[in-house]
């Protein structure tokens, strides 16, 4: 699971670390900054119990 989220975005980047996203890399997308955050699916399924 990846979100990709406006580096000032203070509140998005809150949600993302409370699902477990960690921040994975930044780029610019459009001509703007983006944080990307991810998690992988065994970190997401170990968080959930969910497959």
């Amino acid at each position: 699971m990846i979100s990709i989220i406006h580096p000032e975005n203070a509140a998005s980047i809150r949600v993302a670390e409370k699902l477990g996203l960690r921040l994975a890399e930044t780029a610019e997308r459009g001509g703007q900054p983006r944080s990307i955050y991810a998690t992988t699916h065994d970190d997401w399924a170990g968080r959930t119990g969910d497959l």
